[in-house]
C-alpha cells in the first residue's frame, strides 16, 4: 500500500479536512524554493509586464468588491493574504489604497512593486479589508488563519474569501479540485464557511459571482455577535454522500464515518480495509480549538 488518508468532517465547525494532513515538512516543499506548486505558479515569466497586464474579469470583480465595501474616507488599507502575483494588490493601489501582502513564493518579487510584504498577519486591527482568495482550502488550520484576520482588520473591516465549494458537487463533479492530500486540505460549503467565519468573528454580508459552480466567494464584515449554525457539516455530508456512489466506493462518508483513499493495493486489500474502516470513528481534530 502506497498511501492511505481520509476525509474526516467536524461537526462543529462544518470543516471537511484531509486526516491526517501532510506534515509540515511536505507542506513547505511544495510551497517555497523550487517546490512543486511554486515551480508551477513561478515558471519563468515577465513580472515587469504581468504587472501591467489588464487585470481579469475575476481579479477585477474582488477589486470592485472591496473598494466599494470601505468607505472611501482617509487612507484605506488592505492585506492580502495569499497574493501571488499581486494582481489584487496592483487593482486597489491604482485606487489609492495602501497595500500589504503575504506570499512566501513571491514577497522576494512583490515588494520592488510597492506593496508591504508581511511574513505574518498583525494582531492589531490596522487593516480595513483582506482578501483571501483561494488560500484556505491549503491550510490546515483555516478557522485559526480566519481569526488571524480577525485580529488584524479593524472593527467594522472586511474580509473577501475565495474557495472551491463542495456545493453542487453533483453538478460540477470535481472532488479532488475540492479536496486532495497535497494541495486542497480542506473543503468548504457555504454554509460552513459561514459558520466558520461566524466563530472568527465575522458576519456575510454578501455573496459574490465566481462564473464557476466549483467555486465559492464570499464578502464578510467583522461583527463578534455572529451567530453559529445548528448543522454546519449537513450541506458536505448531503453533497459527498450523494457522490460517492460513484467516485467514492469505499463506504459511508461524514459526519463521522472516515472515508479512505487508497494507492496501489490489491483488491483483497481494498476489501479487508472497507471492513476496517466502516466502525471507525472521526474524533474531529477541531472540537479543541472550538472550545
Amino acid at each position: 500500500m502506497r498511501y492511505t488518508w481520509f476525509i474526516s468532517g467536524c461537526q462543529a465547525c462544518g470543516l471537511v479536512f484531509t486526516n491526517p494532513p501532510p506534515s509540515q515538512q511536505e507542506i513547505d516543499s511544495y510551497y517555497v524554493g523550487d517546490g512543486e506548486w511554486a515551480a508551477e505558479k513561478l515558471r519563468p515569466k515577465n513580472w515587469a509586464e504581468s504587472q501591467t497586464r489588464p487585470l481579469k474579469p475575476s481579479q477585477l470583480s474582488i477589486v470592485n468588491t472591496i473598494d466599494q465595501a470601505v468607505p472611501k474616507t482617509g487612507t484605506r488599507r488592505v492585506l492580502d493574504f495569499g497574493c501571488g502575483r499581486g494582481h489584487v494588490l496592483r487593482g486597489l493601489k491604482e485606487r489609492g489604497w495602501e497595500t500589504s501582502g503575504i506570499d512566501p513564493m513571491t514577497a522576494h518579487l512583490l515588494q520592488s512593486y510597492g506593496h508591504t510584504m508581511l511574513e505574518t498577519m498583525p494582531d492589531e486591527p490596522m487593516f480595513d479589508a483582506a482578501v483571501m482568495n483561494h488560500v484556505l482550502e491549503h491550510c490546515v488550520d483555516p478557522l485559526e488563519v480566519l481569526r488571524g484576520a480577525s485580529r488584524c482588520l479593524k472593527p467594522s473591516g472586511y474580509i473577501y474569501v475565495g474557495t472551491p465549494t463542495l456545493d453542487r458537487l453533483q453538478e460540477h463533479g470535481k472532488d479532488t479540485y475540492c479536496i486532495n492530500h497535497k494541495f486542497h486540505l480542506s473543503a468548504f460549503t457555504q454554509q460552513s464557511m459561514t459558520n466558520l467565519l461566524a466563530l472568527a468573528g465575522f458576519r456575510i454580508v454578501g455573496v459574490c459571482p465566481t462564473g464557476l459552480s466549483q467555486r465559492l466567494a464570499l464578502l464578510a464584515q467583522r461583527d463578534d455577535t455572529a451567530r453559529t449554525l445548528m448543522a454546519p457539516l449537513q450541506d458536505a455530508q448531503r453533497e459527498l454522500q450523494a457522490h460517492r456512489a460513484d467516485k467514492m466506493p469505499l463506504g459511508n462518508l461524514l459526519p463521522i464515518r472516515i472515508h479512505a483513499f487508497l494507492g496501489n493495493i490489491t483488491m483483497l486489500a481494498r476489501q479487508t480495509a472497507r471492513r476496517l474502516l466502516r466502525p471507525v470513528l472521526s474524533r474531529m481534530r477541531y472540537a479543541s480549538a472550538l472550545r
